[in-house]
Parts: C-alpha cells; sequence; structure tokens
C-alpha cells in the first residue's frame, strides 16, 4: 500500500513515505508537510491515535489528515472525524478517486483561509487574547471537536471536562466571547460541519449527524442563519466569495 500510493502521488506531489508513527514525527519537524495520509491499521500507533496525537498539537494541527482504512462502519468513519480527520476513504478505493479527494481538500484548505469564517463569528479579535485565554479557547474547542458528534454535549459535560464549575465555566465564555456557551457550541459544531462541507467527502444528512445536529431541518436552519446560504449552497457560494475577491 506505501508503495502504491508513493507511485500514485509522486505524478503529482512531493512525496515522503513513514513506516511509523516516530518515522513520520521526524519528518514533520524537517519537512514542510501540506497533507498527511495514514492508514487506520499500523503498528505503534494507529490512525485515531496518531490524528489526535497531531491535532492536540499546535505545530501540525493545521495539516489536513486522510486516513484510510477497511473499515466502512459508520462508528468508524464518526472515530476519524472526532480524531480530527479531513477525510476517511474506505478500502478498496480507486487512485483517481484519492486524487480528486487530496486535490479537493487542498483546494478548499486554501478556500477557507482566504474566506475565513470562524473568525468573523467572534466578537474579539482572538489575536488580542493573552496566552491563558488563547489556551482555554483552545482547550474548549478541542473538547468539542473531540466530542463532535454527540447530540446531548451540554455546558455540564464540558464544566466536567475542563474541570470547572458550570457558573465558572459560563461566566468565562461568556466574558471573552460575548455569546453563551451554548451558542459557542453550536458555532463550532457549524464551523466543523462547514469544513467538511468543503472538503465533500460527505453527505449533507451525514454532516448533519457527524456534527451532533437531531434533524437535518434544525440543521439548516442553525447554517443558514450563521452562514447566510443553506448547506447545499454553501460550497458553490465559498468558491463565488473567492473568486469576486471578498473577505
Amino acid at each position: 500500500m506505501l508503495d502504491f500510493l508513493r507511485r500514485l502521488l509522486s505524478k503529482s506531489y512531493r512525496v515522503s513515505v513513514a513506516d511509523n508513527a516516530d518515522e513520520a514525527f521526524g519528518m514533520l519537524d524537517s519537512e514542510d508537510v501540506n497533507l498527511i495520509i495514514t492508514d487506520v491499521m499500523m503498528p505503534q500507533m494507529d490512525g485515531f491515535e496518531l490524528c489526535k496525537f497531531l491535532k492536540a498539537r499546535k505545530n501540525y494541527s493545521h495539516i489536513p489528515i486522510v486516513m484510510l482504512s477497511a473499515k466502512s462502519d459508520t462508528a468508524s468513519k464518526i472515530a476519524g472525524l472526532e480524531a480530527g480527520a479531513a477525510a476517511y476513504i474506505e478500502k478498496p478505493f480507486s487512485g483517481d478517486y484519492l486524487m480528486a479527494q487530496i486535490a479537493t481538500i487542498l483546494e478548499n484548505r486554501s478556500l477557507f483561509r482566504e474566506t475565513p469564517l470562524i473568525g468573523s463569528c467572534f466578537s474579539v479579535d482572538p489575536n488580542r487574547l493573552n496566552k491563558a485565554d488563547q489556551l482555554f479557547l483552545n482547550r474548549l474547542t478541542d473538547i468539542i471537536n473531540s466530542n463532535i458528534s454527540e447530540q446531548d454535549l451540554t455546558v455540564n459535560h464540558i464544566a466536567r471536562y475542563m474541570a470547572m464549575s458550570r457558573s465558572n465555566l459560563h461566566r468565562r465564555i461568556k466574558g471573552l466571547l460575548h455569546m453563551p456557551p451554548n451558542d459557542f457550541i453550536r458555532l463550532i459544531k457549524l464551523q466543523k460541519a462547514a469544513e467538511l462541507l468543503l472538503d465533500g467527502e460527505y453527505r449533507i444528512n451525514e454532516i448533519c449527524y457527524m456534527t451532533g445536529f437531531n434533524s437535518a431541518s434544525y440543521f439548516a436552519k442553525c447554517f443558514q442563519k450563521q452562514f447566510g446560504v443553506l448547506p447545499k449552497y454553501f460550497v458553490s457560494h465559498m468558491k463565488k466569495r473567492s473568486g469576486s475577491g471578498e473577505k
């Protein structure tokens, strides 16, 4: 599989290969990596563990990860999403399909940077927060993303994960972001949904379920309120914004 991927991807990209996670970490420290492809079943550290490890580290968390697996069940797909994967591709797959997925992810990541969504949703500039506040928001966001498919993810759950009282958590989020915690939870879920729509790997109804919304209609309503367009029109809307130079 490693040799197949190297031959396939080398036609269009500069490729480095690693036999295990330790080798991959060494490459990440010495090379400029734009995308990672990993199998789920690997020695030392499986794909889910690798993905979680990288997404928890500031130097690597921005790198999109494609997971390859023979597991086609919904639970495995959700596990990949919650670990932070940009795409979960089932084996067997065609080389053309993998190449198309990679091209889409890289194109849409560039588009996403050019037309940022979540930054415009905050009433405070995250870059002006002190280090403690940034660490707090990073931890909070990581917890929500790690439980992104949970429909009943509440402030009480997050407070326990953060080792804080509910009132203190509410007060800190409200003070930093000028929004209630439940609005922030929904915002992060919608941000993830927007990323998944741009990546093009899943259908809208799958994304609705994978991001913890209990009905497609409620998901569409929240999404349109946040981004000004229904999910089914979002990708074309973003490309029009990018083409017109809108920021």
